[in-house]
């Protein structure tokens, strides 16, 4: 007599359009008909798992136009933020160079007074 390891491993490699076909022929005898069937019902659930974990895969490949747009409003805001920074560095530049010339101003005021 075989033991349920031994049962799983022929029908594993009987197939299961095999294993189906003998078991609605009888050929299983009653101690064994659960066993079969149960390994039927595994492996129609492992189809099942195979099927949703491709659909869920094909699922995150499709392309999202709204999480494209949002991708390309933060390029935007990005793009915006460096060009207000550049515009504040040279505006801070030329309020230096303006508060420079203002004090050189004075002092060369200062200096034509003497």
């Amino acid at each position: 007599m075989q033991t349920p390891a031994q049962v799983l491993e022929t029908l594993d490699s009987m197939g299961e359009p095999a294993v189906r076909e003998k078991l609605e022929s009888g050929y299983f005898g009653a101690k064994k008909v659960p066993l079969v069937e149960g390994w039927l019902e595994q492996k129609h659930a492992e189809r099942e798992r195979e099927k949703e974990r491709v659909r869920q895969a094909a699922e995150r490949a499709r392309p999202r136009p709204e999480r494209d747009r949002t991708v390309a409003l933060a390029l935007q805001t990005r793009e915006a933020q460096d060009s207000a920074s550049k515009a504040y560095f040279m505006a801070l530049t030329a309020v230096i160079v303006a508060g420079f010339g203002f004090v050189l101003s004075i002092v060369g005021l200062f200096v034509a007074l003497r």
